[in-house]
């Protein structure tokens, strides 16, 4: 970047070290905490150093705008013979002082110190040589790669040099082409190491090894109901059963925390009528044990009363002594949207008629009409509703799941997945790709 005039250069050297400064995380956590209070979506990275994406894009493109300079100014290297010898040799000697002595920069972090004592937990004492030949494996690493750098620093150079200083007699073309290749063997080498052929298997072999499936599960698999729930007892945070069912439990990294509530004050104290309106149809007590949910609510259901409440801890706790079957809570801030509920009259049903995850359609028959509650969780960031086509308005009940003011007669219900945020986004990723080819072309 030395040779690189101008404000573009200061800008992505600018923005690089202020993304180097936000991978240090807690080391410079006054600016991780400026950041995260003031800059919208930060708090959101699961580790800071996602950050360095940043980094890994401006330093290539200064490396692109160094190059560009290199071999289009004219007697470059008059100019610049200093800059370049210069360049070359800072990063050669570094390459090479980390290949023949990698033991001085030899630091354990805290994080590898925690992987150690988990080691020890798990595995009781280990050998000293364990630790010893761990040194080892990794001071070779270290050495390796210095001297694949290095290597690559001195091919590239050798290339530019030559063109320089007229060895390599041809287009412009060729020495461009010849740098390009070394970058791609470089990144192919390295990429090689996370994913090769190897990495690949038949998704009937990564089942079949994985989620095989238990008697309980098989159990289970024999009811073709459209769509329930399953509540694994024993791997209630495990994912092996969402494989073959969807789970009241299960694992995710990033679980809506109103959902995560529920279950640490209802569903971890066996709550029934939570599971109840969770359509929980099975429970899956052990491997080979299987029982049937009479209960269960189905997808949908109409009900006598609504109770609203302020504020989200009343509406917990009106869940710890509640019939899911008749009653409901909301919160009040949807009173305007729900209304008031109209008891049950014989024949009244609804019933879930086609099933998508982002698409679902119920049909509704009620003499009176009133409020229906859907066991699905609200989150009205994207969902959509209509009746007989025309749009309506979800409400939240019973902390989590969704609810509707339906009208008297037969109606057909559609919840439809459609974010505005996300199809925005969409259209202007791809203009942003029919761009970047144009200007690749006009290049």
């Amino acid at each position: 970047c030395i040779v690189v005039k101008g404000p573009v250069k200061w800008a992505l050297l600018a923005v690089t070290i202020l993304s180097v400064l936000l991978s240090w995380g807690h080391n410079f956590m006054w600016l991780s905490d400026l950041f995260i209070d003031h800059f919208p979506m930060y708090n959101k990275f699961r580790t800071v150093a996602s950050i360095l994406v940043i980094a890994e894009f401006t330093i290539p493109l200064l490396a692109v705008l160094a190059l560009h300079k290199v071999f289009t100014e004219e007697d470059f290297l008059k100019k610049h013979k200093i800059a370049l010898f210069a360049s070359f040799g800072v990063c050669a000697a570094l390459c090479l002082l980390f290949a023949v002595a990698p033991g001085l920069f030899q630091n354990y972090t805290e994080s590898d110190q925690q992987i150690f004592n988990m080691i020890k937990q798990q595995l009781g004492e280990v050998p000293g040589s364990v630790y010893a030949n761990v040194d080892a494996i990794r001071l070779s690493l270290v050495s390796q790669d210095a001297w694949r750098s290095l290597a690559v620093i001195v091919v590239g150079f050798a290339i530019i040099f030559a063109y320089l200083k007229g060895i390599m007699k041809t287009n412009v073309a060729v020495p461009v082409l010849l740098v390009a290749a070394v970058v791609l063997v470089d990144m192919f080498t390295v990429n090689k190491r996370y994913i090769d052929k190897y990495s690949f298997v038949s998704k009937y072999d990564v089942a079949s090894a994985q989620f095989e499936p238990t008697q309980a599960d098989k159990t289970i698999l024999q009811d073709t109901t459209q769509n329930y729930r399953v509540l694994d007892v024993q791997g209630f945070g495990q994912p092996n059963s969402s494989y073959f069912h969807k789970t009241v439990g299960g694992y995710h990294a990033a679980k809506l925390a109103r959902y995560n509530d529920l279950i640490d004050r209802q569903i971890s104290r066996n709550n029934m009528q939570v599971l109840n309106m969770l359509n929980t149809r099975w429970v899956k007590v052990d491997a080979n044990t299987a029982q049937r949910n009479p209960a269960a609510l189905g997808n949908a259901w109409f009900v006598d009363s609504l109770t609203f409440v302020k504020g989200a801890d009343a509406e917990m706790k009106f869940l710890d002594h509640f019939n899911a079957a008749n009653s409901a809570v909301a919160d009040e801030q949807f009173k305007a949207v729900l209304g008031n509920a109209v008891p049950k009259t014989p024949g009244d049903t609804i019933y879930e008629t086609t099933y998508a995850p982002n698409r679902l359609t119920y049909h509704s028959h009620s003499a009176k009409g009133g409020v229906a509650v859907f066991s699905e969780v609200y989150f009205p960031w994207g969902w959509q509703v209509t009746i007989d086509g025309k749009p309506a308005e979800l409400g939240r009940v019973n902390y989590v799941l969704r609810a509707l003011q339906v009208p008297a007669g037969d109606h057909k219900i559609e919840m439809k997945f459609e974010p505005e945020q996300v199809e925005s986004a969409d259209s202007a990723a791809k203009v942003a790709i029919m761009l970047i080819f144009v200007a690749v072309i006009a290049a």
